[in-house]
Order: structure tokens, then C-alpha cells, then sequence
């Protein structure tokens, strides 16, 4: 390995990743550093070889029209200025508008400074907003919406009923878990309880889930609109370089670095190409 490689950087950035799975990255990064003739690997490698692993190869030979393109770039930023901007989401790393496997446009990375096995509210919150962060921004620029934001409102929804029904975060149903599920890690969104309440403490459940995204949403919509300026600068440099880092985004927009603080989990949000069979519209 080069001097470039910063294996801090990889451990934050490789979380649930089994043996195996770090034996694949180094050997992509390997042969990565051989096709360009490197006798030693770069972070650059790595951090391609990491991304490959875990979302596919890139496709830059993939045909997106222009207005597609433009979309995926602000909503990304919206997705990155979002998170930006809230003192309880996780620190970005980068984002990107290159497509990936066969399912993504674009992505917004986070990665947390330390190893964390609880969240805050405020933090779960600050996570459900920046799932939003993408859809708030179509709905700004075009005045709609599109398909793009399935797995964002997937994410949202699984978030908010995680928190109401699992980890008694509802002021109005209280310190409560409702349903049968087994435990969950607590990092895990890709589970929901099971359904063993009555009729009536289940519509206030679906109120609270409603209640929880709806202001997600709403605070998404209002970060976006007071840093419109931003949202215009960092999709026109997306546009342009497609990936920056967030080194990148903080000189753009004359921000300063990330403090040293309670740091949170690592997060991805992408921009799948299709749900349920329906292509995702362009701008």
C-alpha cells in the first residue's frame, strides 16, 4: 500500500463487513492497482474497490439523458445539504452522480468518526430527514416529483416505525413496544414489528408514522428552501466533476470542517434506477 491509504478512513467506512468481505475489497483494490500498472494500492483504489463490492462496478458508459442526469444531481445535493446542515446527522464523506450496478443513479455517503451501538431521537431524526433531503429537492426545482425517492421513503417509513413501536420514542403512545418481533440490532432498519395490536392502537400507530415523516419531510423542504443557493452550486459542481468529496463540498460552499463531536452511524442513500418495474423520470 501507498502513502495515500488511510486505513482509519476504510475501517469507518466498511461497517457490517464480514472477513470475507474485506478480503474481496483488498483483492478488487489489488487488481485495480495492477490494470493501471501501480505496484503498490492507493485509498483511491480501495475506496473503488469498496464501493464495487458493496454496490456494483461503475457504468459510466450508461446512457442517462441530460435531464436525468441533471435530476440525480440535485438530488443528491439535497440529500448532502440536508445532512449538512443538522448538527445530529451523520458527517458526510461524499457524494457522487455516477451510476452503479445495475441499480443507481447517484449516492450520498456518511461516515461516522467512532464505532457508535446506540442513537439519540434527535439523531434518528436528523437521519429520517436526510432521506428526504433528495425528494425535497426534486419537488423545489421541478415542481414534482418522481420514482426516485422509493427506497429514501422505505428507509423513512422503517425508521419511524422502529421508533414508535420498538424504542418508545412516541410522546403520544409512550415508552411502549408494540408488536412480536424478536429483538433487532439496533442499527438494523430492515426490520419492522409484527402486527399484534388492536385495530385502534394501529391506526395511532400509522398517525405517529405519519406524523414522524410528514415533519421529515416538512424540515427537508425548509432547509433546502433557506440554502437554495447551495443546493444551485453543489448540483452545477456535481455536474461537472461528479463526485466530491466532502473536503470538496466545504470549500464550495465556504464551510467549515466537521467538529470533533458525538459522531453518528454510517449511512448510504441511493437513488435507485427503478421500483416495482417503473423507470425513474428525468428532469
Amino acid at each position: 500500500m501507498d502513502a495515500s491509504v488511510n486505513l482509519d478512513v476504510m475501517a469507518r467506512t466498511t461497517p457490517g463487513f464480514s472477513g470475507a468481505d474485506l478480503a474481496n475489497l483488498c483483492n478488487e483494490a489489488a487488481l485495480l492497482a495492477a490494470r493501471h500498472n501501480r505496484e503498490a494500492v492507493s485509498q483511491a483504489d480501495l475506496e473503488e474497490a469498496r464501493d464495487k463490492v458493496s454496490y456494483g462496478r461503475e457504468r459510466r458508459s450508461r446512457r442517462i439523458t441530460d435531464r436525468e442526469r441533471k435530476l440525480t444531481a440535485y438530488h443528491e445535493a439535497g440529500h448532502a445539504l440536508v445532512a449538512l446542515h443538522n448538527p445530529h446527522s451523520t458527517p458526510l464523506h461524499k457524494v457522487t452522480i455516477i451510476p452503479r450496478g445495475r441499480a443507481y443513479l447517484g449516492a450520498t455517503f456518511s461516515m461516522p468518526k467512532e464505532d457508535v451501538y446506540t442513537r439519540s431521537k434527535l439523531e434518528l431524526e436528523a437521519d429520517m430527514e436526510m432521506s428526504m433531503g433528495g425528494r425535497a429537492a426534486e419537488e423545489l426545482v421541478i415542481g414534482d416529483i418522481t420514482t426516485g425517492a422509493s427506497g429514501d421513503i422505505d428507509h423513512l417509513t422503517r425508521i419511524a416505525r422502529l421508533m414508535i413501536c420498538m424504542y418508545g420514542m412516541s410522546d403520544k403512545l409512550g415508552p411502549v413496544k408494540y408488536g412480536n418481533h424478536p429483538s433487532q440490532p439496533f442499527m438494523r432498519y430492515d426490520a419492522a414489528p409484527e402486527d399484534s395490536v388492536s385495530p385502534e392502537t394501529a391506526r395511532e400507530i400509522d398517525l405517529e408514522i405519519r406524523r414522524l415523516t410528514s415533519r421529515a419531510m416538512q424540515s427537508a423542504r425548509d432547509c433546502l428552501t433557506a440554502h437554495r443557493d447551495q443546493l444551485e452550486k453543489l448540483a452545477k459542481a456535481l455536474l461537472e466533476r461528479e463526485t466530491l468529496s466532502i473536503e470538496e463540498i466545504n470549500e464550495l460552499l465556504g464551510l467549515k470542517p466537521e467538529p470533533e463531536a458525538d459522531e453518528l452511524r454510517p449511512e448510504t442513500t441511493l437513488r435507485p434506477t427503478e421500483d416495482d418495474g417503473t423507470a425513474e423520470q428525468g428532469l
